[in-house]
């Protein structure tokens, strides 16, 4: 969560109920996620935001990276996620990429 003091985020120590002000640059990269996406989802409503338990907010995280994986199969240098698609369409994946490359 964000902290007070503009520049630094939030972390709780859960094993002596502490909380400890980190500055951004050193902060690990899921608490500036989650303190994002805490500030995110009040400001779309959601009045509960900073009252999320640690599982509810896993539980978003969780929800957008099975959005994340639908969404393309293959990336801009032409990489293949096989555990999104069938394997016919892996086959025809490669050959498209391969037509781009020689044409």
């Amino acid at each position: 969560m964000w902290s007070r003091t503009f520049g630094y985020v939030s972390i709780h120590d859960p094993g002596f109920g502490e909380w400890h002000d980190v500055p951004v640059k050193e902060a690990p990269s899921w608490a500036k996620w989650e303190a994002g996406k805490r500030k995110e989802l009040r400001k779309s409503g959601n009045k509960r935001a900073y009252r999320l338990t640690a599982k509810e907010i896993q539980e978003v995280w969780e929800s957008e990276q099975v959005e994340v994986r639908g969404q393309s199969t293959i990336d801009s240098q032409g990489i293949v996620y096989e555990d999104c698609i069938e394997e016919d369409e892996v086959i025809e994946a490669v050959c498209c990429r391969r037509c781009q490359e020689d044409g």
